[in-house]
Parts: structure tokens; sequence; C-alpha cells
């Protein structure tokens, strides 16, 4: 697979399947760093995952913020779309 199907298939996600992805890569990327920086004990791996459920709310919640932002600021737009204007 190139990166850009990537891509496309992971915005074809809904926003909730997006943040799990997210999380799953922000929890890989963390336990390794601490993996490679101090002891792997049970502490670091209990940090690395709530640190990536905090992440995973975090871009959920802003997910969705931007998303309803957008969605209210596309029904107040008044006028013809871009595309639809007669020339």
């Amino acid at each position: 697979m190139d990166p850009s199907s990537l891509i496309i298939k992971y915005r074809s996600l809904g926003i909730l399947q997006q943040a799990i992805v997210a999380m799953v890569a922000f929890f890989i990327v963390n336990t390794t760093y601490l993996y490679f920086t101090q002891p792997l004990t049970r502490d670091v791996i209990l940090t690395s995952t709530s640190s990536s459920l905090l992440f995973m709310s975090v871009f959920y919640f802003v997910s969705v913020f931007i998303t309803k932002k957008n969605i209210e600021y596309e029904k107040r737009s008044k006028g013809p779309k871009k595309g639809l204007r007669k020339v």
C-alpha cells in the first residue's frame, strides 16, 4: 500500500475510529521512546497507557469541536457556494 491510500482510508474513518488509530500510533511511539530512555517497568507502561488515553480523548473532543464549528459555519454562509455561481 502506498501512503496516499493509507491517508485516504484514514480520512474515511469516523472521528472515534481516527482517535483510536492515533492513540495506538502514539502508544507505540511513546512506549518505544520510553523503552530506550528508561528501564521498562510496570510504571512506565502505565504512564504510556494513560498518556495515550489522554491523547485519544483530547484528539476526539478537539476533532468533534472543529467538525461541529465547520458544519455551523457552512450552514451560516449565505449566497451561492463555490462552483455554483452563475457567470
